[in-house]
Order: C-alpha cells, then structure tokens, then sequence
C-alpha cells in the first residue's frame, strides 16, 4: 500500500514555462475517510506530473471530490522542448503538520499513488485514508542540494544547475498497520526553496530511535530538464538507505545534470 507525505508544499518545481497546445484536460475524483484528529482544516494534495504540479485542497469524510482541469495531451516549455503531460505522482502531508515535538503523526494511505491519463477527457478515482497506519514519530534525514560530484567543478550541483525539488518515493517494507500487515510506501518531495530539503523518516520512539527500514528512490521520469541521482560510495543510484543514512546522521547528496533538448524522461513521453 501508499502512504503520502511532503514536508514543504511548493507552488512549482519545474523551471519551464508550458503552453498548451492540447485541449484535452483530466480529472480526479477523491473519496476521502474522516480525520484522524479532531481538525476543520482541508487536507492538501499535492498532483505532480512532467513540467507540472497542481495543488488542491479536500474535505474529510466526503466522497465524490472533483479536481478538474488537470493538464494532459502535448505540450512545449519556453525552449522548444516537446512533451507530453500523463504520467501523475499524488502526495498528502501527515496530520498534523507541523508535528509537535515528541508526538505521533498520522501517515495516510491514498489509492492509487500514480497513474496515467488516456483517452478523452479521462478521470481517474482516488482513495484517501489515515485509519489504516499506526501513528509514528518522525526523523529527518536532509538532503545536500550543493553536493559536489565533481569538486574541481561547482558546475555539477544541483542548486548551480537551478534545481530548487525533486520528487520521491519512500519504501518502507516494516510500515506497521494497525490490522497487524506490514508494508508502505509513499510520494514525498525533496523542497529546497527554503533552505530546509529534508524528508521525514518513521521512527517507533519519540527520541527518534528505532527507525523503520525504509528505502527512498528519485522519481526524475517527470522532471523534463534535469536528471537526477544519489551519490554513493559505489558512484550514483536513483535509491539509497535512508534507514542507514538516518543512523548515521549523514544527508542524501545529490548529482544533477542537465537534460539534453532530445532526452525525454519516460514520464514525459504519451
């Protein structure tokens, strides 16, 4: 199963611009459970696709939510570079967020976490859930967006290369549930546009030890210019430990390079 959470909402974190040139737009239907916790706050969700992220916002315990107008078809960024908008990452913060010191936090489930759009006018229905994990305490593990690969030459970070997020999944195969399964994983997004790109890891102690085993992988199949990579003793990998990165108080160094106009992600292809 999915569990979502992004620590830092951002507005956008692509650096093109898009113009349409399809009309062709799709549509979400949310079922969402009640809250885990007495709140009248919307849950945000946050709808990451190729050159593209969305932000809505949704009523607990009401079925039947339409976000509508969510971009799909061909497009063209500010230089030229042809794409296409179908593939979609979806991602909801814990409840509550910010979450107070020394407690628990809720990790919701959403069903699917991605998809693709196809055909006319397509829609896709979506499940919302925070009863099904057990609370957790959260760590943080950062993330080093001025990470050297080659240190005679600056050129090779990723805030050189303009590279303010980047979108993730984390796996964690101990995830407990409160019906005793084991398992979960979620999209998250690694934010830098406030200095603070970091990612939560689910721990079972309120002084953050006990870690869960948890595994994060960079989804860069929807990022159009840049590719993205963890550095690692063995060269560069799309996952790490993020258990073991978490142990070791070290941060996830990041390696970007810039797309060529003919390289088109997978995520970005129809």
């Amino acid at each position: 199963m999915k569990f979502f959470f992004i620590l830092h909402l951002v507005f956008s974190f692509f650096s093109s611009v898009q113009f349409a040139v399809a009309e062709n737009i799709g549509i979400i239907n949310f079922n969402v459970n009640d809250a885990p916790i007495k709140t009248e706050k919307q849950q945000p969700i946050q709808v990451l696709g190729c050159n593209t992220t969305k932000h809505t916002k949704i009523v607990w315990g009401d079925d039947n939510q339409l976000m509508e107008g969510l971009p799909y078809g061909p497009y063209k960024s500010d230089t030229g570079k042809e794409y296409f908008v179908s593939k979609y990452y979806l991602a909801s913060p814990p409840v509550p967020v910010p979450v107070p010191k020394g407690t628990q936090t809720n990790i919701g489930l959403l069903t699917p976490d991605n998809f693709r759009l196809d055909g006319v006018r397509p829609a896709k229905i979506v499940n919302l859930d925070y009863s099904i994990l057990k609370p957790m305490y959260l760590g943080k593990v950062k993330a080093n967006f001025n990470f050297n690969f080659k240190p005679e030459n600056d050129s090779t970070s990723c805030n050189s290369l303009g590279v303010k997020s980047v979108p993730i999944n984390i796996h964690c195969p101990d995830f407990p549930w409160k019906n005793g399964a084991l398992g979960a994983s979620g999209i998250g997004l690694l934010d830098n546009s406030h200095d603070k790109a970091e990612i939560f890891v689910a721990t079972l102690e309120a002084n953050g030890s006990h870690p869960l085993k948890c595994f994060v992988t960079i989804l860069d199949n929807i990022m159009l210019d840049h590719e993205v990579s963890f550095s690692t003793p063995k060269g560069v990998n799309k996952t790490v430990d993020l258990t073991k990165l978490y142990k070791a108080n070290k941060s996830m160094d990041l390696v970007c390079r810039v797309r060529e106009q003919y390289d088109i992600p997978p995520g970005c292809r129809p």
